[in-house]
């Protein structure tokens, strides 16, 4: 009787599992923030990356499916240009102190999770409950929703070792789609990325 009991237990863990992940799969997910306004964004932004500080105007605009990110000093001058693609990142120009591959890697994923690219395609959504779920796309992220679920108020790095993760968190000021600030922070390392909308 008991085998019986544990062999229906089993069948209807199964389903219930299949029954999830074919629901969350029907999950609409907001579109990336960045993508609200086809003419761009522009940002007052601070990195901090270990040892090395950077600040100015971060521009951030969508061309086709790619976008691309722009840093311009206050004085005008062009600290990093690039364009994150579906292959990988094509730097225009590369921030200097920063040449190493694995710290532009690493950047990379940052941006990735800051304008939130896996949205625009994602391969897998799983609903992990209270508003949030997990992302396979270009990356592996987890987002948390707003209350009704059309703009993303945080999100996370995500992947089988990651020790390093990266965490962003996404403020609005009322019904306007981009958020006002963004910060993101990864674990263990002194990382640090602090953008705050100019209102044109």
């Amino acid at each position: 009787m008991r085998y019986f009991n544990c062999a229906d237990q089993l069948l209807f863990g199964v389903f219930l599992f299949s029954t999830l992940s074919v629901c969350s799969q029907d999950v609409v997910l907001p579109e990336p923030w960045s993508l609200a306004d086809t003419s761009g964004y522009v940002y007052d932004t601070a990195l901090d990356y270990k040892d090395n500080h950077f600040s100015g105007l971060l521009v951030v605009k969508w061309s086709g499916d790619s976008p691309q990110v722009v840093l311009i000093s206050k004085f005008g001058y062009t600290l990093m240009d690039f364009v994150l693609t579906w292959e990988g990142i094509e730097w225009k120009k590369k921030p200097p102190g920063r040449e190493r591959k694995s710290l532009l890697k690493n950047m990379e994923k940052d941006f990735r999770l800051l304008l939130l690219t896996p949205l625009c395609h994602p391969e897998k959504v799983k609903s992990k409950g209270r508003n949030r779920y997990n992302v396979d796309a270009d990356m592996r992220i987890q987002i948390e929703l707003s209350s009704d679920e059309k703009r993303v108020i945080s999100a996370e790095s995500r992947g089988f070792f990651n020790l390093f993760k990266s965490f962003a968190t996404y403020a609005y000021e009322g019904t306007i789609p981009s958020p006002s600030t963004i910060q993101l922070t990864r674990r263990l390392v002194n990382v640090e990325i602090t953008m705050r909308q100019i209102i044109q």
